[in-house]
């Protein structure tokens, strides 16, 4: 990428300066005009679209200063003012004159005439090499030698390999924050989909109230607590009731079947014929024969 601007030390991309910025020409008629004048060519050498003028022909006023997010952190950025016009390091004024040739001859030169106020045009030369900007000249002053040439040479080649060395490690830090963000949003969308799993799963299980409701719809509290693991509980009335007449309706196969196999609490029948002998003898007017017998199944069954 070169400069436009004639004469400028950055019109040649292998000696241009590669921390100078070059400039697009602007979309505006009027000031992609002004841009024109001030390069020193005339219109219709120039392609606006592809041309470009370098940041060393704008002063500071050209300039504005934005405010960007870039990879997370806060930048400021010197952007160039859309009316800004290059007045810096400019070529004189040029004009075009066109002369005619003997009229024996069948081509045509043109002149370019570099001309001055009131004087007259005067042809010139062009330039072997391409002017050097005074700012460039006043950062260079003190190179009076050869030796303190190369030595700057080899400073500044120093320097762009330790700015390559400084950008390959940038890529790189760039590359690893990429992976990283990856491997946090993985973990973030694992961690989203564990998080739906235990929701599902805590719904799938009941609480301890839950359950005790829905047992109570069918066992006593005392039984309840039976098949929550409790080894020794007290059985109500009611309980010893219910295994009392299950026992005496039944046989002793359906008892120990129910109890055994199928794991339903039920008291033990020496429990049953303990709580017999305690109600029996507080009760009058009892059937003592059938519970005569009843005591008589339980003691069978302790025996057994």
């Amino acid at each position: 990428m070169s400069c436009i601007i004639w004469g400028c030390s950055n019109n040649n991309p292998s000696t241009a300066d590669p921390s100078v910025h070059h400039y697009v020409f602007p979309k505006h008629p009027l000031i992609a005009q002004q841009w024109i004048t001030a390069s020193g060519w005339p219109p219709e050498e120039i392609d606006i679209n592809v041309a470009r003028i370098c940041s060393i022909h704008f002063n500071e006023d050209s300039y504005t200063t934005e405010v960007k997010m870039i990879e997370y952190m806060t930048c400021y950025t010197k952007v160039l003012k859309y009316d800004a016009v290059p007045t810096l390091y400019l070529p004189l004024t040029t004009q075009i004159v066109i002369k005619d040739s003997d009229p024996h001859e069948e081509l045509r030169e043109m002149i370019v005439f570099a001309s001055e106020p009131d004087s007259a045009p005067e042809p010139k030369k062009p330039p072997v090499e391409p002017a050097i900007p005074e700012h460039d000249l006043e950062k260079y002053k003190h190179v009076q030698t050869k030796e303190q040439l190369e030595a700057l040479e080899n400073c500044n080649r120093s320097i762009r390999q330790n700015i390559s060395k400084l950008e390959d490690n940038l890529k790189s830090l760039k590359e690893s924050l990429t992976n990283q963000m990856e491997y946090y949003k993985a973990k973030d969308v694992e961690l989203s989909n564990l998080h739906q799993e235990y929701l599902r799963s805590k719904r799938a299980y009941l609480s301890l109230q839950e359950q005790k409701a829905l047992l109570s719809k069918v066992f006593s509290e005392s039984q309840i607590k039976i098949l929550s693991g409790r080894k020794k509980i007290y059985w109500s009335n009611d309980d010893m009731a219910v295994g009392y007449t299950i026992r005496h309706l039944s046989n002793k196969r359906c008892y120990v079947y129910l109890t055994k196999k199928l794991n339903i609490p039920l008291p033990a029948v020496s429990s049953i014929k303990r709580w017999m002998t305690l109600k029996g003898k507080g009760r009058k007017g009892v059937d003592n024969a059938s519970f005569k017998k009843a005591e008589a199944e339980a003691e069978d069954e302790d025996s057994d």
